[in-house]
């Protein structure tokens, strides 16, 4: 017996999309490669849905290069999975926090010098 009422199995979707979100950041918050792989190929099907086609294209190359990688650079990307401005190997942060402290630090030494 299957479920046919249509709001059950819309939030059912909705949960298992912030779930599997929800892993794929703790993945790169820990630098955990396995675990932002599994959750970014969860979230894929999302990428198919749209007529956009800049994140199916981004995806495919990007799981093409991991695969097709010589294992020196295979084990470069899953180590690089995500990176950490604090030194911290707990607190990994994507590409994008990164820029946002570096310019927070920028601005904060900087801000001495505005009178």
């Amino acid at each position: 017996m299957g479920v046919s009422n249509s709001n059950y199995m819309l939030m059912f979707k909705l949960t298992d999309l912030m779930v599997t979100l929800s892993m794929m950041r703790a993945g790169i918050r820990r630098n955990n490669t396995n675990a932002m792989l599994s959750g970014r190929q969860r979230f894929a099907p999302v990428f198919y849905t749209g007529p956009n086609d800049t994140y199916q294209r981004l995806l495919l190359r990007d799981t093409l290069q991991r695969v097709q990688a010589p294992p020196v650079i295979q084990q470069y990307l899953r180590a690089a999975t995500s990176f950490t401005v604090t030194g911290d190997e707990t607190r990994g942060e994507g590409g994008d926090f990164i820029l946002e402290a570096k310019n927070r630090e920028t601005k904060a030494s900087g801000s001495h010098l505005v009178s």
